[in-house]
């Protein structure tokens, strides 16, 4: 078996059923006689990656064959994906508020500290591209329509904006002069 733990958060994954309800209840059994602490049942369950994903710190995994293995395929999970989608679009209208040119820079900064952090955090799923091109998709279209509009109204110094870029394909990032 192999166990992958963060903080109070973990995942015990083993190679067949019977090994996995043993697994769960010695644990079960441990940490209610050690620690004084019970398993949560709507959390806690034993789950065949085969057939059903599992969420586990922001990522979905299942298990998928690959030519004569089966290997983990990791996305961004749903709830993730809604909270960095709102975070983004917040961050959007923080630059579109703007009142002065240093308001612009230092909106600019938390945006693109925002779009780098979560590709950092994210960068070891399997089909990261896959679910940072659909965010992309919504938030670039976001981002040019606020933006830019107001780029061609003269409302932005263009020398502050200079230009969108794409930052590692994924999502919008600006550039600053």
């Amino acid at each position: 078996m192999r166990i992958v733990r963060y903080a109070d958060d973990f995942k015990i994954f083993c190679r067949n059923r019977k090994d996995a309800d043993r697994t769960y209840h010695a644990v079960e059994d441990w940490l209610l006689k050690r620690l004084k602490l019970e398993i949560s049942d709507e959390k806690s369950k034993v789950t065949n990656l085969r057939k059903r994903d599992s969420e586990f710190l922001g990522f979905r995994m299942r298990l998928i064959k690959k030519r004569r293995t089966w290997v983990i395929s990791s996305n961004v999970c749903d709830k993730a994906m809604s909270h960095m989608q709102k975070e983004l679009s917040k961050a959007i209208i923080e630059i579109q508020n703007s009142k002065t040119a240093s308001d612009i820079k230092s909106n600019i900064h938390e945006y693109n500290a925002k779009v780098i952090g979560m590709q950092n955090y994210y960068c070891i799923a399997t089909r990261i591209n896959l679910n940072f091109s659909r965010m992309a998709h919504v938030n670039n279209g976001r981002f040019l329509h606020r933006i830019d509009g107001y780029k061609k109204q003269g409302e932005l110094n263009n020398k502050y904006i200079t230009q969108t870029s794409h930052l590692n394909k994924y999502l919008c990032t600006l550039k600053i002069q």
